[in-house]
């Protein structure tokens, strides 16, 4: 900043002190209009000398990690938004050597186009590659995609991450791939479905109310939302820094542990990792491995308390069919050696109403107004352009968005910054009300979604309807985001759509554990996926 008032050049960008004062309702005092116009010249100096200055952003090296140029393919139903390819050409390891991995329409790929399944900025291109885009092309992984091409890349993510279904991406509609018509989930949706149809080996997700394990869930496939914090999110397009995670999706169990031993750990960037695990010491799928394969491969649980959480079934929005899916699978855990019964944490019923608050403030602070002020991470300067909610951010929104921006303005216009404020200390409750069941059980149970993958709407239906079906689907995974425990969904197995009794949907079994409780969610989770068919 210039030394002396002395030094400002004599004129300066903006309006009149008096007037910028008045925008915020701020009178000031009519003698101390020139030095307060003075003071604004030397900051107005400092800001040019800033703007001017060349940005720090991660660098890419294009001859180590090559990647195509992005197409737009003929059919993105399967959940395809762009395809490339992109690999490193020396990798560190062959834990994914050749593996093909599908990354999010949010998750950000130097040169590629990321749009955030939204038309709100259509032409952005990151400069940089997201931490764990690196790291899965260190692990000998090729970002890829449709079977017997070498083509591939981003796949669909529902418009603005802001949603449950798969009907709202600016790329098209995703289809179940069990039933054509049907909701793959979202806003996970085509990396649900790329995984599920083999069009890739795995995929990454990113979830901030159930957005990878919903659309796992729906499409027969397992989906882990980590501790928060565990993976790095640099570079990767976010709602709410409190509530951003980002996970596997993949075939199975041990895939999934294989895919978070190569991403988990600090970057040394994101700030949410100041208590994280060591990048590249992670032994997730070794301790997988090891926890089945003991002296007694029929009692892999034995020792192992698993509460079935009741407040997780019985809803008015819930499908008894699911219900009943998810308790029988959940005490075949007791053919295993484990000791499960139900258990009781009353404010999970109220936790995806809260979560619901916060998340629409704190998303519209930073969706609409542009504000992402006190965090340590790499910003991407060329997507921050927005200082305010205007028609055309409006306009490219879903159901989702629309209802996080009416929301917001109403919120923070009717109740103000205080009620954040409350929701976060209440969601601070329910974290401690967590950890206090999970040192009585290992593990909690409840279904993914209350049903089953719902149809399609029509393309008249109106934003009452379409919202009043996608937020009940958000009701047992959405407060896991606030309080960051880890939660994995498998599949167990198979029930009638709510409209159709001839379609036979999959039902997906939600696993939550402690804060770093990984380990005891893949033993868990590959205990029963190994010695029960879930297809049968």
């Amino acid at each position: 900043m210039i030394n002396t008032l002395n030094d400002v050049p004599k004129s300066r960008t903006g309006l009149p002190v008096a007037d910028l004062a008045a925008t915020y309702g701020i009178t000031v005092d009519s003698a101390h209009i020139d030095d307060w116009d003075k003071f604004l010249q030397s900051i107005d100096e400092s800001a040019r000398k800033v703007s001017e200055m060349d940005d720090y952003l991660p660098t890419l090296d294009v001859d180590k990690y090559p990647r195509s140029k992005g197409k737009i393919p003929e059919d993105t139903s399967t959940g395809w938004a762009l395809q490339l390819v992109a690999k490193c050409r020396v990798p560190k390891s062959d834990k994914l050597l050749d593996r093909t991995v599908a990354l999010k329409d949010n998750i950000g790929l130097a040169g590629v186009p990321c749009t955030n399944g939204s038309a709100a900025i259509p032409d952005w291109i990151p400069q940089f590659d997201a931490t764990v885009a690196t790291r899965i092309m260190d692990a000998g992984a090729i970002i890829t995609g449709k079977s017997g091409q070498l083509e591939s890349g981003a796949y669909t993510c529902e418009n603005g991450c802001y949603e449950s279904t798969s009907e709202t991406a600016i790329s098209g509609i995703v289809d179940n791939p069990w039933a054509k018509g049907y909701s793959a989930g979202g806003s996970s949706s085509g990396s649900a479905s790329l995984v599920a149809s083999g069009e890739v080996d795995m995929s990454l997700g990113c979830d901030q109310g159930g957005s990878i394990r919903m659309p796992a869930s729906f499409c027969g496939i397992v989906g882990l939302k980590p501790t928060w914090g565990l993976v790095p999110y640099t570079g990767i397009i976010g709602l709410d820094a409190s509530i951003d995670h980002v996970g596997p999706m993949c075939k199975n169990v041990h895939d999934c542990a294989l895919l978070l031993d190569c991403i988990a750990g600090a970057d040394g960037v994101d700030d949410r990792q100041q208590n994280s695990v060591v990048y590249g010491r992670t032994q997730y799928l070794n301790n997988f491995e090891t926890s089945l394969t003991g002296t007694n491969r029929d009692r892999t649980l034995e020792g192992i308390r698993i509460g079935i959480l009741s407040e997780g079934f019985g809803q008015p929005f819930s499908d008894p069919n699911v219900d009943n899916c998810v308790r029988q699978a959940a005490r075949q855990f007791e053919m295993l050696g484990a000791h499960v019964e139900t258990c009781s944490i009353p404010s999970h019923e109220t936790g995806q109403m809260i979560w619901g608050l916060a998340t629409f403030m704190g998303s519209f602070q930073q969706a609409a107004t542009g504000n992402v002020t006190g965090r340590k991470l790499v910003y991407a300067t060329d997507r921050v352009t927005r200082t305010s909610c205007d028609q055309s951010l409006f306009d490219a929104g879903g159901p989702g968005v629309r209802s996080m921006l009416l929301s917001g303005m109403h919120l923070y216009d009717s109740y103000g910054p205080g009620l954040y404020a409350r929701c976060k200390n209440l969601l601070r409750k329910l974290n401690d009300e967590y950890d206090g069941s999970l040192k009585r059980y290992d593990v909690l149970i409840t279904p993914t979604t209350p049903h089953a993958a719902p149809r399609h709407h029509p393309p008249q239906t109106g934003p009452a309807e379409r919202l009043a079906k996608a937020l009940p689907i958000t009701f047992n995974t959405s407060t896991l985001d606030a309080t960051g425990h880890p939660a994995i969904s498998i599949p167990v197995g198979f029930v009638p759509a709510q409209d159709d009794n001839s379609i036979r949907l999959p039902v997906g079994m939600q696993i939550i554990g402690p804060h770093y409780g990984e380990d005891k969610l893949f033993r868990v989770a590959g205990s029963w996926e190994r010695h029960f068919d879930w297809k049968i």
